[in-house]
């Protein structure tokens, strides 16, 4: 759009330069403009005017374009640097989630079927165990400031955050009914902690595909 209206302002210029060239000529013998004004003249006033506006046109156009790739590289940097941050903090997460699942699987292959007074014992060190180390790996991501990624992702995160919350309250449950001798409230704690650490493990699996997008 730009260049067509280039085009016809040329055109125009063309167009009037000529029709004063022409009227000049018209009315040379009647009016003896040559006393006064002359076409050479005439063609200086008109070189230096349109001389002047086409190389303030120039330089101002030139002057955009600078300010335009400025802003551009501005923004590839501001964006780069946005990407860098996020998938530094997504890295990071997704370390710390993946402890934390291979903690729940740990439970899952060697908590044992309350029978007697020793299950319990059993099952109660080895939830002890889980839960220091949860809370050790929640705690690291806690004190990850995610307030610096973008608004667009921060949700990733906080929904993170937000389900290793539920493991970690699923795992005090467990420990809690442990110290009960009722297998019905044991069973249930205990499936509720896989229930969330199957959620979590499915948000893992996103959290990785929108790190290998962001990061190819």
């Amino acid at each position: 759009m730009r260049r067509r209206d280039n085009i016809y302002f040329y055109i125009s210029c063309v167009s009037i330069t000529f029709s004063f060239i022409l009227i000049y000529y018209f009315y040379e013998e009647r009016f003896d403009f040559s006393d006064f004004l002359d076409i050479k003249t005439i063609l200086t006033v008109l070189g230096t005017v349109f001389g002047a506006y086409f190389g303030a046109k120039t330089a101002g156009r030139y002057a955009i374009e600078s300010v335009e790739r400025q802003i551009e590289s501005q923004e590839k940097k501001e964006t780069k640097r946005e990407t860098d941050k996020f998938l530094r903090v997504g890295n990071l997460f997704f370390t710390h989630i993946s402890s934390i699942i291979t903690i729940s699987d740990l439970i899952e292959e060697n908590f044992v079927k309350v029978n007697s007074e020793n299950d319990i014992i059993e099952n109660d060190i080895l939830v002890d165990v889980a839960k220091k180390e949860v809370e050790k790996q929640r705690g690291i991501l806690k004190g990850i400031d995610i307030t610096e990624v973008w608004d667009e992702k921060y949700y990733v995160f906080l929904l993170s955050l937000m389900k290793i919350d539920d493991c970690a309250e699923s795992l005090n449950g467990l420990s809690e009914t442990l110290e009960k001798l009722d297998s019905h409230e044991i069973d249930s704690a205990y499936g509720e902690l896989l229930k969330n650490s199957r959620k979590l493990n499915e948000h893992k699996i996103k959290l990785g595909k929108v790190l290998l997008k962001y990061n190819t």
